[in-house]
C-alpha cells in the first residue's frame, strides 16, 4: 500500500490547521465569522480610569480582562466629549466630520436657529447620520440587528428591533419598532413605566434594568447577529454628585452587576454552543467641576455688547457661532482674548479644526466659529447675567472636555467568541470600535477612518 509520506503528511496538517483571520481594513476578500452574535455595551460616562480603581467593585468586568483584550490607558473618544456624537463615532468609525453629529445641540446658520440632537427630538437616523454604521452594514449582509436606547437611531430602517433613546414621554413608544412593546407588555416587562421613570431620580437604573431585560427577551425569541444597548446610570450618578463623591462606586458596581446579568441572560438565551461576544465602550469620563466661565459676560465685558454670537455650551466645551459678517481679524481678537480667560484650556479656530475631527463653517452650517475647551474644574455657561464671568458654586460632575485626558477616556474591553485573550491593547480610539465590532462579524466597514483592533482578534478556526 502506497503511504503518504510523512513531511507531506505534515504540509497537510499545517494547511487545515492555519487559522484565518478577520478581514483587515482594507482588503476585498470575504472574512470568516469569529461570532454569531456580538453584543456592543456603551456605558454613558465610564471613565477608564474608574475600571482600575480597586475601591470599586466590579468583579464580572475585571474578571473578563484575562478572558479577553482591553486597552489599559483607556479609549480616546470624540470631542466634544458629549453623548451623541460620540455614539455616532462608536457605530460608524468616523470623527463629526464625516458623520455629520457634531454635538448634543448645535446652532443652524440657515435656519438662524438652535437644534436639539440629544434625545432625537428632530430628525430621524437617516436625516442626521451622513455615513453607513455598523448596523446597516450587518443588515445589508443579511444579519439580525437590533438596539436598545442607542442615540441616534430614531426610524433606522436597518435595525430589526429598536427602542430609541428618547426622553419624550411617548417617544419611544411612537418610533419603537412596531408590536415589540406589546410583545414586552406580554412578557410582563414594565414598559409603561419608562415615562414615569424619565422624571424619578432614580429612573435611570430602572431603565437600565428594563433595557437589559429586553435584550434578554430578545435573544430568547429573536436572536439578534448584532445588538446596541445603551446604559444611562452612570452618567446620571456622576453628573449630580461628581467623580470622587463615593456614589461613583456604587454605581460602578451597580454597572458591573448589569454586565453580568447581559452576559449571562444572553448566553443562557442562545444555547450554551453559542458564539456570543460582548464589547464594553463607552462614550466618555468624567471631570469633578465647581466653577462656571460665563461667556455671555465674557462678551459684555470685552465687547460691550456690540457683538452678541450664539454660544452652545457642551460642559467642557464650547460652540461659539459669531454674527454674520464677523470679519476674520475680529474672530481673531475673540479667540486672542478668550485664551486670556481663567479656566480655558485651548481655542481653536477654524482651520484647527481638523484636529478635532470637526467640519469648518465652510463645510457644514452647524459648524461654529469657534470651539473652546476648558481645564479640568471649570465647564462652560452661555449665561450673560452671572454676577461676573468666574462664579463657584456647588461640585458636581461634568463632560465634553478635550478627550485625550486620563479621566477623560472611556473604557474598552472585549471578551467572547473571536477575542484574543489576556491582550492589554494600551490606548486606543473609538473610531476603531465599529471595525473591530465587523470584523468579529466578518464584515468590514470599509469607509472607517482606522483599523481594526486586529491585535484583540484571536484566529478563527475552520469550521
Amino acid at each position: 500500500m502506497w503511504r503518504v509520506p510523512t513531511s507531506i503528511l505534515a504540509g497537510l496538517l499545517l494547511l487545515l490547521t492555519v487559522p484565518a483571520w478577520p478581514r483587515v481594513h482594507g482588503e476585498d476578500h470575504p472574512a470568516p465569522r469569529a461570532t454569531d452574535y456580538l453584543i456592543l455595551v456603551s456605558v454613558d460616562g465610564f471613565a477608564n480610569s474608574m475600571l482600575w480603581d480597586t475601591r470599586a467593585p466590579m468583579p464580572f468586568l475585571r474578571d473578563q480582562l484575562k478572558q479577553g483584550a482591553y486597552a489599559r490607558d483607556g479609549q480616546v473618544c470624540t470631542f466634544p466629549t458629549v453623548t451623541w456624537p460620540n455614539h455616532t463615532t462608536l457605530v460608524t468609525g468616523v470623527s463629526p466630520a464625516k458623520h455629520g453629529v457634531l454635538a448634543n445641540n448645535v446652532y443652524d446658520r440657515k435656519q438662524k436657529k438652535r437644534l436639539q440632537l440629544i434625545i432625537d427630538p428632530l430628525f430621524d437616523k437617516d436625516e442626521l447620520v451622513r455615513t453607513p454604521t455598523l448596523y446597516d452594514v450587518a443588515h445589508e449582509a443579511g444579519l439580525s440587528t437590533a438596539a436598545l436606547a442607542w442615540p441616534a437611531t430614531r426610524r433606522a430602517a436597518s435595525l430589526d428591533w429598536t427602542v430609541p433613546d428618547m426622553h419624550v414621554r411617548d417617544g419611544f413608544a411612537r418610533y419603537a419598532t412596531p408590536g415589540l412593546l406589546e410583545r414586552f407588555r406580554r412578557l410582563g416587562l414594565p414598559v409603561d413605566r419608562y415615562g414615569p421613570w424619565l422624571s424619578d431620580p432614580t429612573g435611570g437604573a430602572k431603565r437600565d434594568w428594563l433595557w437589559i431585560e429586553a435584550a434578554i427577551a430578545l435573544y430568547r425569541t429573536e436572536k439578534p447577529n448584532l445588538l446596541l444597548i445603551h446604559f444611562v446610570e452612570m452618567d446620571h450618578v456622576l453628573h449630580r454628585y461628581g467623580p470622587g463623591s463615593g456614589d461613583d462606586l456604587w454605581v460602578a458596581t451597580y454597572t458591573d452587576h448589569c454586565l453580568r446579568r447581559l452576559w449571562y441572560g444572553a448566553r443562557q438565551a442562545l444555547g450554551p454552543d453559542a458564539r456570543v461576544t460582548m464589547i464594553v465602550s463607552s462614550d466618555h469620563g468624567f471631570f469633578a467641576v465647581d466653577r462656571s466661565i460665563h461667556l455671555g459676560v465674557f462678551f459684555k465685558q470685552q465687547f460691550g455688547g456690540k457683538l452678541r454670537p450664539v454660544i452652545v455650551p457642551q460642559g467642557g466645551s464650547a460652540a461659539v457661532y459669531l454674527p454674520e459678517g464677523t470679519s476674520p481679524q475680529t474672530r481673531r481678537e475673540v479667540a486672542e482674548a478668550l485664551r486670556r480667560v481663567e479656566g480655558v484650556q485651548r481655542v481653536f479656530e477654524p482651520e484647527q479644526f481638523a484636529q478635532l475631527g470637526q467640519p469648518t463653517p465652510a463645510e457644514s452650517p452647524w459648524a461654529p466659529d469657534l470651539w473652546l475647551a476648558a481645564e479640568e474644574g471649570y465647564s462652560f455657561s452661555a449665561s450673560g447675567t452671572a454676577a461676573q464671568l468666574i462664579t463657584t458654586g456647588k461640585r458636581r460632575g461634568t463632560h465634553g472636555f478635550l478627550p485625550d485626558q486620563d479621566r477623560m477616556r472611556g473604557v474598552f474591553v472585549a471578551f467572547g467568541a473571536g477575542v484574543a485573550r489576556d491582550v492589554n491593547l494600551g490606548k486606543v480610539d473609538n473610531r476603531q470600535v465599529a471595525p473591530t465590532a465587523a470584523a468579529l462579524l466578518g464584515l468590514s466597514l470599509e469607509h472607517a477612518e482606522l483599523p481594526p483592533l486586529n491585535r484583540a482578534l484571536a484566529p478563527v478556526p475552520a469550521r
